[in-house]
């Protein structure tokens, strides 16, 4: 019975702010709501303030917005990098994004160091997915200003869901040379270790991000996939236990901790854990997997029940079929060949498994050997 390993969760997102998680999935966690970020620059384009910042950041420009006496002449483009900018904010924060991402293209194409313009390009193609173009921002803003973390940060992101990993943690390594207590960087930088099987160092960065935030449970569920994945089951154990203290609700840390658990063969604890999962959300896979403790616990009708149900739930849930023909055939060979039936209901749910999903090597050679059993035992 093959054990489903836990993806680490990368957090997603911006590099300062609250951080949203990829549910399902590895957490590469770090990003803004598009609306808190935008507050950080939520000016009305007529506010002497706003104007005066952005003057100062674009060493010194045409004008100053809602101001009766223009300010002396500076660079050409600059007045309309900022006209152009401000109209972007106001498009972003009015939920427009394709407006916003015109604005902000016509900002940097009037004055290219722009470096907020070009952070919140790359923030609003993230949110589109387009990881390349945000990647090529988030760039533009490492050439602009290579002193803040946070664009090193935003980089290996971009490196990371592009699955360009070796780069992602160069990327992260910089970061955490200008901020070595960024908790995100080190977390990030663990599941990227992680995906390169270097065991040591994916260890090594998760641990230190619960060091750097004890109350994050995507951290604590990232450290406990590096410890399992390196058999260190009971620490991992440990922290599966305490990302599910921080967030009671999450299914899939709680799906992890049961496959932790037998792996441990502690099956009676597993059954119990996916139990409660069942109760909060009743899915094929999740009854399946109930189906699967009961089975190592040798209760065989009762995983034959569990099998059943997630059938029910899903008919096209084949792994739920795959079992159900192994626990029969398991009683079938228990029973030194006497309970025929068991073997011709195994034979059969093998067979629509295979209508399903015909490419399974392993489930086609489970019928053959039993079919072919059958021959020779008649003969």
């Amino acid at each position: 019975m093959s054990a489903v390993r836990h993806q680490p969760a990368v957090l997603t997102g911006l590099a300062s702010g609250p951080y949203i998680p990829i549910i399902p999935g590895p957490a590469i966690f770090g990003a803004l709501k598009p609306k808190q970020r935008m507050s950080l620059v939520n000016f009305s384009p007529r506010s002497i303030l706003g104007s005066l910042t952005l003057a100062v950041l674009l060493g010194g420009i045409g004008y100053v917005a809602g101001c009766a006496t223009p300010a002396p002449a500076g660079p050409p483009g600059r007045a309309k990098a900022i006209d152009s900018y401000v109209q972007g904010v106001l498009a972003y924060n009015n939920g427009d994004a394709d407006k916003a991402i015109i604005n902000l293209k016509e900002a940097v194409n009037h004055h290219s160091d722009l470096v907020m313009a070009h952070s919140m390009l790359g923030d609003l193609y993230q949110t589109k997915r387009d990881y390349k173009d945000a990647l090529s921002q988030y760039q533009a803003t490492i050439r602009l200003d290579p002193y803040s973390y946070k664009n090193y940060y935003n980089e290996g992101l971009m490196f990371q869901l592009l699955n360009r990993v070796k780069e992602a943690v160069a990327a992260y390594l910089r970061a955490l040379e200008l901020n070595p207590k960024d908790a995100l960087s080190n977390q990030n930088l663990g599941v990227a270790y992680l995906k390169l099987d270097d065991l040591d160092n994916a260890i090594k960065y998760c641990r230190r991000a619960v060091e750097l935030n004890d109350q994050s449970a995507p951290a604590w569920s990232n450290l406990a996939v590096a410890l399992e994945s390196a058999r260190q089951y009971k620490e991992a154990e440990n922290a599966y236990r305490r990302a599910l203290e921080l967030d009671s609700g999450h299914i899939e840390i709680a799906v992890a901790l049961a496959n932790n658990l037998i792996q441990q063969q502690r099956f009676v604890e597993a059954q119990s854990v996916m139990d409660q999962v069942v109760r909060i959300d009743d899915t094929a896979p999740h009854r399946k997997r109930l189906g699967d403790t009961l089975f190592l616990e040798k209760k065989y009708d009762e995983a034959l029940g569990e099998y059943a149900r997630a059938i029910k739930l899903d008919p096209h849930y084949y792994p739920a079929l795959n079992e159900t023909g192994w626990s029969l055939i398991t009683e079938y060979n228990q029973s030194l060949g006497l309970e025929e039936a068991k073997r011709t209901a195994a034979l059969d749910a093998w067979q629509r498994s295979l209508m399903i999903k015909p490419n399974q090597p392993r489930i086609a050679q489970l019928m053959q050997t039993y079919s072919q059993k059958f021959s020779d035992d008649v003969k």
